[in-house]
């Protein structure tokens, strides 16, 4: 799961918080892959529509 709909972040590790906000804010194409990845896990686990 890590690094598909969103990143695993060492317990209490402000480094590694900001090492994953950094590779986010530097790459929009893995922000909308992440994105559209979230979206579908919502519509088939939740059973929701999403936008």
């Amino acid at each position: 799961m890590d690094g598909e709909a969103g990143f695993l972040v060492e317990p209490e590790s402000a480094e590694d918080l900001a090492d994953k906000l950094r590779t986010l804010l530097g790459d929009g194409e893995l922000r909308h892959r992440m994105g559209e990845v979230g979206k579908l896990r919502v519509q088939t686990v939740l059973g929701k529509k999403v936008r």
